[in-house]
């Protein structure tokens, strides 16, 4: 035998013996894993079977609030609209009722210039009787 048939002898004698528990242990960790598999489809099963009714209750949920969320729509625009309108009627009834305000306001200022007015013509026009009266008694002296 040479060294090249002994070297190979040695290693048969050392990696065969390492290779038989190596395939043992792949074929019992392939069994394991298949035994798992197997429990893990066993229990995907009823997963599957509770998830149907939750689907359902999903989709009926989603529905119902999509209705929900129409209906608050459509409400919020109507009272939008119904907003508006009222605050456009209570501003044009606010100016209307300002605009008279200030009509009343220039009239009464009308009044008070007038009455100003007069008094000043009064005064004026005593003022202008007396010196009326002095003149006279003048001509009369």
């Amino acid at each position: 035998m040479n060294i090249t048939e002994a070297a190979i002898e040695a290693l048969k004698k050392v990696v065969l013996p390492e290779l038989a528990i190596i395939g043992r242990e792949q074929a019992a960790l392939k069994s394991s894993l298949d035994h798992t598999h197997q429990r893990l489809s066993d229990l995907n099963a009823p997963l599957v079977d509770q998830s149907r009714p939750i689907d359902g209750v999903h989709t009926d949920l989603t529905n119902r609030i999509e209705l929900v969320r129409s209906a608050l729509t459509t409400n919020i625009n109507t009272l939008r609209s119904e907003l508006t309108a009222r605050v456009e009627h209570v501003r044009s009834d606010l100016t209307s009722r300002n605009d008279a305000t200030n009509h009343a306001i220039a009239r009464l200022y009308e009044v008070i210039v007038r009455r100003a007015e007069h008094q000043d013509l009064a005064l004026r026009l005593r003022h202008l009787e007396q010196e009326v009266a002095e003149l006279k008694k003048r001509l009369a002296a």
